[in-house]
C-alpha cells in the first residue's frame, strides 16, 4: 500500500479560507496537547522530519 501525502497550504490569497485553516491547525494543536497531557506523554515543541 503506497503512502499518500496531501499538501494543503495554510497561508493562501483567500483570506477567509486561510483564517479557517489556521484556526483548524490551532484547534488540532490544543486537542493533541491535552490528549498527550492526559495520557502522560511528552510531545516535542517542533516537528522533526527524518529522512
Amino acid at each position: 500500500m503506497a503512502a499518500q501525502n496531501h499538501v494543503h497550504r495554510v497561508v493562501i490569497p483567500d483570506r477567509k479560507l486561510a483564517a479557517s485553516r489556521i484556526a483548524l491547525s490551532l484547534a488540532a494543536k490544543t486537542v493533541l496537547a491535552n490528549e498527550f497531557r492526559i495520557l502522560g506523554i511528552s510531545a516535542p515543541e517542533k516537528n522533526v522530519i527524518l529522512e
